[in-house]
């Protein structure tokens, strides 16, 4: 009885538009709930936003008697279907919250997966605060089986984060995405965490200060490389990456087997896109690079390629390290150790030249007093020749 008194009090803060009593407004309150779901959907203009909430309010308060009811289903998703955009639109705060707070309850008393799409819907495309529902989401995906819950819904929910979610959002999908279970949903997934990247820069180099390989390789690979990620992130990320690869290289003493080519990949990031702002990371890298190679856990070909492309990165910072690198085979040379290798000699000689800059002049003069083959003693004539003085 107490129910019912409150729907009719519902009615009576409503205004004048049901002084008289309309047919639909009768019908909700006299009808079945079938009846007063039919109520809502056939309502006026004029009548619409109150049958809605009307709708709402009775859905809730009797959720726990009805239970799994598919009638009291459809009339909540008539409620908040029918709940007008331009009255959300024009609400004050107050009740825009109100509002929410409601669907928020919705949300969580029906676990039917098509009244929770529609709550989803409704905060995804209405202006109602968000704050709260995606706390509620980003716990859902947190604890969630996704290998038992409805395929649908959790895809609902992760195109849901993806248009309101928020940087914790972002850290959780990216956890999940490297769960097998969560497979069925990757492509769902890397779309929303490419999206919700643009407002999670800090977030993001946060698990990278942090991350292991695998969280470094995934950054990359999801976010730095995907076509939806601006320049300026992806090569923040590419830095990021190279500089926690170094460190994880350098205080590590079992080198995991994706450590050398994600050093690679993160760096050739950074020379595609001339990222000089990452030069002390280049520098730091080329001398990391060296000792890879004298390791014999970086191939020949790949360093030649970092000797030759840091210029892009470092053009100025690379100078010193190169120079000293050209002068130290020289001395190797000179005390008939082992032949410095021709590919590397051309790589530095080149790289050198291609910079131009006046501070390689001895390093490069001092081949051409050598023994080298002709193709190195040539390309350091030439490098010498494009010096800038």
């Amino acid at each position: 009885m107490k129910k019912v008194l409150f729907v009719l009090c519902l009615f009576a803060a409503t205004g004048n538009i049901f002084a008289v009593g309309s047919n639909n407004q009768k019908r909700f309150v006299k009808g079945t709930v079938a009846d007063k779901t039919e109520a809502v959907r056939s309502a006026s203009d004029k009548e619409i936003l109150d049958l809605a909430k009307a709708a709402i309010e009775f859905s809730v308060n009797y959720k726990d008697l009805l239970g799994e009811d598919p009638e009291l289903a459809e009339l909540v998703i008539s409620g908040i279907e029918c709940l007008p955009y331009e009255y959300l639109e024009n609400a004050s705060t107050a009740e825009k919250t109100s509002i929410a707070n409601r669907l928020l309850t919705v949300y969580g008393l029906f676990s039917e997966a098509k009244v929770r799409s529609v709550v989803l819907e409704k905060f995804t495309n209405s202006p109602l605060p968000v704050e709260n529902i995606v706390t509620q989401l980003n716990v859902y995906v947190k604890s969630v089986d996704p290998e038992a819950a409805e395929p649908e819904l959790i895809k609902q929910v992760v195109s849901t984060l993806e248009k309101i979610g928020n940087s914790d959002s972002f850290e959780i999908l990216f956890r999940v995405r490297s769960e097998s279970r969560w497979e069925p949903f990757y492509a769902e997934i890397e779309n929303a965490i490419a999206i919700l990247a643009k407002q999670s820069e800090q977030k993001i180099l946060e698990l990278i200060s942090a991350g292991n390989v695998k969280d470094c390789m995934q950054m990359l690979n999801l976010i730095a490389k995907n076509s939806q990620t601006e320049q300026i992130l992806s090569a923040q990320i590419a830095e990021n990456v190279l500089s926690r690869t170094i460190y994880i290289y350098e205080n590590t003493t079992k080198l995991s087997e994706d450590l050398i080519p994600l050093q690679i990949d993160s760096f050739n990031l950074l020379a595609k896109n001339n990222w000089t702002r990452a030069s002390a990371t280049a520098v730091r890298y080329l001398k990391n690079a060296e000792t890879e190679y004298t390791q014999k856990v970086l191939p020949e070909n790949e360093y030649c390629k970092i000797i030759v492309s840091v210029i892009k990165i470092a053009p100025i910072g690379a100078i010193q390290p190169l120079s000293s690198m050209l002068v130290a085979l020289n001395r190797q040379k000179e005390a008939n150790q082992q032949e410095p290798s021709e590919a590397v000699m051309l790589s530095i000689i080149n790289s050198l030249g291609e910079a131009g800059d006046k501070n390689a002049f001895d390093a490069l003069l001092s081949v051409t007093y050598f023994e080298y083959p002709d193709s190195v003693v040539a390309a350091a004539r030439n490098a010498l020749a494009k010096l800038k003085w």
